[in-house]
C-alpha cells in the first residue's frame, strides 16, 4: 500500500491518506515510534512510501532497484 500526500493546482489543496501500512508487507505501523520512509517526487506530487522496519525497507529497495 502506498501512502500519497498530494498537493497540486488541480486538487485545491493537500490530500492526506492517514493509513499507516507498510508499503512492503502491509503490516500496521505504530506511528508513535520511528519508522523508515522513502520520498519520491512525481511532477507536482510527493509520494511517501512507509515501512514497518529497516528489513522491509531493504527488501522493497532491492526489488525496486532490480526492476529499474
Amino acid at each position: 500500500m502506498v501512502e500519497s500526500y498530494r498537493n497540486g493546482p488541480d486538487d485545491g489543496g493537500p490530500k492526506v491518506d492517514t493509513s499507516t501500512r507498510c508499503t512492503n508487507c502491509g503490516s500496521h505501523i505504530d506511528t508513535s515510534q520511528w519508522f523508515p520512509i522513502v520520498t519520491e517526487l512525481e511532477e507536482e506530487s510527493v509520494i511517501l512510501y512507509t515501512f514497518c522496519d529497516d528489513d522491509c525497507l531493504d527488501q522493497w529497495t532491492s526489488m525496486n532497484q532490480s526492476e529499474s
